[in-house]
């Protein structure tokens, strides 16, 4: 279910840009979903090429860590990941969002 409601929001935006051949997405690391499995799923409902790229984390910690997360897991909608520096949650700078970053 999850899933869908990603794959219904990206293609509602992607039709705004009008006729589609090619969709770039970035998908985060830190997000909950992986690159291959959004663009199988993407296929599975689009006639077009589907493009994805992973964007790696960076984080900036209250211990003055900025740099990449510490991903704890990464599994189907789950994604948990620290500082390695300190062990607390850091606020993410880069690398937790789904983005489309090109629509041909």
């Amino acid at each position: 279910m999850h899933d869908l409601k990603i794959i219904d929001k990206i293609l509602k935006e992607a039709s705004k840009k009008g006729n589609i051949n090619i969709l770039k997405l970035e998908v985060g690391e830190l997000s909950d979903v992986s690159p291959l499995e959004l663009k199988e799923h993407l296929e599975e409902h689009v006639t077009y090429k589907i493009d994805v790229n992973l964007k790696k984390s960076k984080v900036k910690c209250k211990c003055s860590y900025i740099g990449p997360a510490e991903i704890l897991l990464k599994d189907h909608g789950i994604c948990l990941f620290r500082c390695p520096n300190c062990k607390n949650k850091p606020e993410v700078i880069e690398g937790g969002e789904i983005k489309i970053i090109g629509v041909k």
